[in-house]
């Protein structure tokens, strides 16, 4: 069963994508969310649910547009 947003965001490894999103950390969020899968046993949607709640705040620049620290 797919997650509610109060139930994500109290999720532990929504801070731990969170901050391997900021950070442009591609190797180690992929990882989280393997994790997330394999070993702790969640489903790929409730997976994807916790990652796209995570990223969500941070999609609204165009990918072609390299923006840190708020400068592009």
């Amino acid at each position: 069963m797919l997650l509610h947003r109060d139930e994500i965001r109290q999720d532990k490894t929504f801070d731990e994508l969170t901050e391997a999103i900021l950070e442009r950390d591609q190797p180690r969020t992929t990882d989280l969310f393997y994790r997330m899968v394999v070993r702790d046993g969640r489903s790929v949607g409730e997976a994807l649910s916790v990652v796209t709640a995570a990223e969500a705040p941070f999609v609204q620049v165009p990918s072609h547009i390299n923006v840190r620290d708020g400068s592009p």
